[in-house]
């Protein structure tokens, strides 16, 4: 309708932000009850994410407040379900989209820990992931980088899209073989 390229649609964000994305990336539900497939992400850009794996124990142990996520998650369920339910990494398959996974390296330990998580399983499911640490930024500076040509984030993401195929040529590769 605007003339935007459907075959190019990336999505991102930080924080929570970025836990966000990567649920309507990972969990095909969302895209399906509103009509659209999930093979229209072409990438994601997960900036100093929050609970991919609320079910890691050891995220805790580093700092994180359970209590926190389970007043947002738990939803009323009384067994621990709540944990996977809430948590993308839970819906992590071979036909995610590319990830570039960026965090801060003065990020706390927990949350530094949730993007090497989050990078683990998309490489372990044979998805294409990208982890970089943002030098000398914390979890709210590293957003300031974003649009800062002269730092590691803005020209990383720039690479991540333009290197990450699109279905169009996706469609011309399979043509051409």
């Amino acid at each position: 309708m605007y003339g935007a390229d459907t075959s190019r649609l990336f999505i991102g964000g930080h924080s929570a932000g970025a836990h966000l994305a990567t649920r309507i990336a990972l969990d095909p539900k969302p895209l399906e009850a509103v009509g659209f497939s999930p093979a229209i992400i072409r990438g994601v850009v997960a900036i100093s994410g929050a609970a991919y794996d609320l079910a890691d124990n050891q995220t805790y142990e580093l700092g994180r407040n359970r209590a926190r996520y389970e007043t947002c998650f738990r939803c009323g369920d009384l067994t621990e379900n709540w944990m996977k339910e809430a948590s993308p990494i839970s819906f992590v398959t071979p036909i995610a989209p590319p990830f570039l996974i960026l965090y801060a390296e003065r990020e706390t330990k927990s949350l530094i820990r949730q993007s090497q998580l989050l990078h683990q399983a998309l490489e372990q499911n044979q998805v294409a992931t990208q982890l970089l640490m943002v030098p000398r930024q914390n979890h709210s500076r590293i957003v300031l980088t974003l649009s800062r040509p002269d730092k590691l984030s803005a020209p990383a993401i720039l690479r991540f899209i333009e290197g990450t195929p699109t279905q169009a040529k996706c469609a011309e590769f399979a043509a051409s073989a």
